[in-house]
């Protein structure tokens, strides 16, 4: 699976709505100066993707508190074409997930915050949490 696209929506210090997208080829960098929130854009993904203990749910909503955090994250299968989009929602301390096919939105393929991560880490990615984080990105 390819990375395509990340929206974030009231994820810690990104309130509102940001997106980013990335190229279908290439090598990706993300620099910045500290503080900007190059590590908690890498942290959403893996929010969004595997719901991990290391993140407190506490913890993501902005500071400012106003509205549900929502984190999708668009993934391409490079031998079909086929596009996925995994959704993560927090909204009053209750998280909520979904996959579902980028053209059926209204049609998930999978719900619920455990079945997601199982979805994500057996035929999405095929790495579970700590595998996916060793080859994404370095902790601070």
């Amino acid at each position: 699976m390819i990375l395509v696209r990340v929206v974030l929506e009231n994820y810690k210090q990104y309130a509102g709505s940001h997106a980013v997208e990335f190229p279908e080829a290439g090598v990706v960098a993300v620099i910045g100066a500290n503080g900007v929130g190059k590590t908690t854009l890498f942290e959403a993904i893996e929010w969004c993707l595997y719901n991990p203990r290391e993140i407190a749910n506490e913890e993501v909503p902005p500071h400012n508190g106003t509205g549900a955090t929502v984190v999708t994250v668009t993934l391409a299968e490079p031998e079909t074409g086929d596009r996925w989009v995994v959704e993560r929602r927090l909204r009053k301390n209750r998280v909520d997930a979904e996959v579902y096919k980028e053209e059926e939105p209204g049609s998930p393929v999978v719900q619920g915050t455990r079945q997601v991560t199982e979805y994500v880490e057996r035929r999405l990615i095929g790495l579970q949490h700590k595998a996916f984080v060793s080859t994404f990105f370095t902790r601070q």
